[in-house]
């Protein structure tokens, strides 16, 4: 088998991991012709009901998340919104900055907002960032994926969405970031290709917080996470496909040459940190246990 082939093989048995699992999870609910859960339940696949503040969030956000979205079983808004839902509870504060920024003193608890609109300089649809977590001394912007890792990215997909950024006469907005802008401009051109990281995206979000730390006078610096799910964890045959991810990422950050703090995390690796600080008999605990991390028990480490 071909690398190219072996690499498709792995992607579609990631996302049919995802599929089915959360599938058979939310079965019980009732499913309707997409697979989604039924309208009349669509709360049950969250891990507890929103606040009116982070429901107008999703309302106000570019993708219609609580029109549609959401109740999908494998969306990835609602694996974003029930990992960090409990983030502004002091017992997960360590948890969180252990994983997400482990340069950091942890807070005693954490600032939680979710669909956060952070507008570049060029201005359109502004990027939206899944989580930000404010502590006194820094914001962690968090994009949050779930079975979208697993889709193949094309040259072709890069360079439409970045070529609106790299029109030179607004070279100046570009100035203070020299490096993402050489990377932007290879993505672009396809002289640095990736087939599974969504280089854009990245590209787009840091924009967007260069922007929001330059313009707001935030005192506090900005990092992004890219949080993943590791389909690889719970089965071998998608191990491939999470390899290469890594890879990949690790050469979008080293030609970024730390020009903007980037991190990556799988969904795994913080649930992890989870059980390190809280019981594993709290209901909301076993209820993403259950769900999202089916190879997990309490007390495996």
């Amino acid at each position: 088998m071909s690398p190219t082939s072996r690499l498709q093989e792995s992607l579609s048995r990631a996302k049919a991991f995802i599929y089915t699992s959360q599938a058979a999870w939310a079965a019980p609910l009732g499913l309707d012709a997409h697979g989604w859960i039924d309208p009349a339940k669509a709360e049950a696949n969250l891990i507890w009901p929103m606040s009116e503040d982070t429901r107008r969030s999703f309302e106000d956000g570019a993708g219609s998340e609580l029109n549609g979205k959401m109740r999908a079983p494998h969306s990835s808004s609602a694996l974003g919104y029930n990992m960090f839902a409990a983030a502004d509870r002091p017992a997960l504060a360590r948890a969180i900055a252990t994983v997400l920024s482990p340069d950091s003193v942890p807070p005693a608890s954490y600032r939680v907002a979710f669909e956060v609109k952070r507008r570049t300089r060029w201005g359109g649809l502004p990027p939206h960032l899944d989580v930000e977590l404010t502590a006194p001394d820094r914001i962690i912007a968090v994009e949050s994926k779930f079975a979208e890792t697993y889709d193949e990215k094309t040259a072709a997909g890069a360079t439409a969405s970045l070529g609106p950024y790299l029109d030179e006469g607004r070279h100046a907005h570009w100035a203070d970031i020299p490096k993402l802008r050489d990377v932007a401009q290879a993505v672009s051109e396809g002289a640095l290709a990736f087939e599974m990281l969504d280089a854009p995206q990245l590209i787009k979000h840091i924009l967007g917080l260069r922007r929001a730390q330059s313009e707001s006078g935030e005192s506090r610096p900005f990092e992004l996470v890219l949080l993943w799910y590791d389909a690889g964890a719970h089965d071998p045959d998608a191990g491939p496909a999470c390899s290469k991810l890594g890879e990949e990422f690790s050469t979008f950050k080293a030609a970024l040459a730390n020009e903007f703090p980037l991190r990556i995390v799988s969904h795994q690796r913080l649930f992890a940190e989870y059980e390190k600080h809280v019981d594993s008999t709290v209901h909301w605990m076993e209820w993403l246990r259950t769900r999202y991390f089916p190879s997990r028990r309490a007390g495996d480490r």
